[in-house]
């Protein structure tokens, strides 16, 4: 529940507008690493129909902060960068012209001051780190973010977990730390456990190596089955752009026993079943099931087949489609941005999706951050066939920041020689 906007909130939230743009303004590195670290820390409280959090005001500090340090905006039409960037604004574009269809103004608005969000960071990012390439220093940042967000999500398995599952009689716990829910925390593992997997690929295992194995544990006790099969899809897909020869074959090996294991641990436990359906058997009060919600997007897209019924507008449209007890989003960003946008907001998205994937793809093995940014993008676009994740800023923001960091990273000579100088070793021996 979001708290009305008081004169403590206030104060935090100047506080981190300024305390972005004093690290931003020091080096535009630090404004991004504090960006990748409170992501997930949104204190949130409600003012004049939106919402402010603590990363929005410390996003507003990091802009600012590059804007009077006359940040250079070249970057953003590198050959890395511009085919993303592009796809970025074709969102927005989408997303403004399907407001002109809603019946719903507000949401509407909302999703436009989201696209637009996503947007921001995303250029912040690519022009700060082209500005200060230290992927070291990023690095770090978001293992400790996510490592923080771990502790606290695998606390809950003694101090209560926010929701559970009801299998075969009997009850699991579905942790979800300062995420929204334990879906939503799979989401930001999504885009976490690549990215720093990547950069355990470039030769930091003792520094990272604890932080990823918290990350993946608490990403399993989610019991989210598409988080889980979407980052084990991403992970292999890391291995093998970012390694070669004696690592790849160590790595590939890694993944295969971690993976091994956590089915072995899932089936013990008697919830392995549950990979077997993306559907959901107990159907919690409000929120429906993926079939019942997926009809219900593409009956809403045959209705308005070109712009949709406005962002924010498919959960109150769903009486339109048949659906009385449910108000929710559609389980699936595909779907979701058929029945918001039309056919112009989903070839954005998936344009978007696609212009990453190839662009950071290309590259992957001259960044770090590249491999990170292409593995996190993979993991999000396979785990959203099966749910909406970029809806939420906490999981959005995240990609978008690592997103833009890992496009501009391919401009500047990176920590991934390490590896390279390794697999060089391994093969003379």
């Amino acid at each position: 529940m979001t708290a009305p906007l008081g004169a403590g909130h206030v104060a935090l939230y100047l506080f981190a507008l300024f305390a972005a743009a004093g690290l931003t303004w020091v080096r535009p590195i630090y404004g991004l690493a504090a960006l990748l670290v409170i992501d997930p820390f949104d204190l949130s409280s409600a003012a004049a129909g939106t919402t402010v959090t603590l990363p929005k005001a410390a996003l507003v500090g990091f802009l600012i902060a590059l804007a009077l340090r006359r940040t250079p905006p070249g970057p953003l039409w590198s050959p890395a960068v511009r085919p993303i960037l592009l796809g970025a604004v074709a969102i927005v574009v989408a997303t403004a012209l399907a407001a002109t269809r809603a019946d719903y103004l507000p949401p509407a608005l909302r999703e436009i001051a989201k696209a637009c969000e996503y947007l921001a960071a995303f250029c912040g990012a690519a022009l700060a780190f082209a500005a200060d390439p230290d992927e070291g220093f990023a690095a770090n940042a978001l293992a400790a973010g996510a490592s923080l967000v771990a502790v606290l999500a695998l606390a809950q398995e003694w101090t209560g977990a926010p929701s559970s599952l009801l299998l075969h009689g009997r009850t699991f716990p579905r942790i979800a730390g300062p995420l929204e829910g334990p879906n939503q925390l799979a989401g930001y593992f999504d885009v976490a456990v690549p990215a720093i997997l990547a950069f355990v690929l470039a030769g930091r295992m003792r520094r990272l190596g604890v932080a990823l194995g918290l990350c993946v544990v608490a990403d399993v006790l989610t019991l989210g089955r598409g988080g889980i099969l979407a980052v084990t899809v991403a992970c292999c897909a890391v291995v093998g752009l970012g390694a070669s020869g004696t690592r790849a074959r160590r790595y590939a090996s890694y993944v295969a026993g971690t993976v091994l294991l956590i089915f072995v641990g899932l089936g013990a436990l008697g919830v392995l079943g549950r990979f077997a359906s993306f559907d959901t058997p107990e159907r919690p009060t409000g929120l429906g099931t993926r079939a019942e919600l997926w009809r219900a997007a593409l009956e809403l897209w045959r209705m308005h087949p070109w712009l949709g019924v406005g962002g924010g507008n498919y959960e109150l449209e769903l009486p339109r489609a048949g659906v009385t007890d449910a108000q929710t989003h559609a389980n699936s960003l595909y779907l979701q941005s058929l029945a918001e946008g039309g056919l112009a907001l989903f070839f954005a998205t998936v344009g978007t999706l696609l212009a990453a994937l190839t662009s950071l793809g290309k590259r992957a093995s001259r960044s770090a951050f590249a491999l990170a940014a292409f593995g996190a993008t993979l993991a999000l676009a396979l785990h959203q066939i099966f749910d909406l994740l970029v809806f939420f800023p906490k999981v959005g923001l995240l990609w978008w920041l690592v997103l833009g960091a890992g496009s501009a990273a391919v401009r500047n000579v990176s920590f991934t020689q390490v590896p390279r100088e390794l697999d060089a070793a391994a093969g003379a021996a």
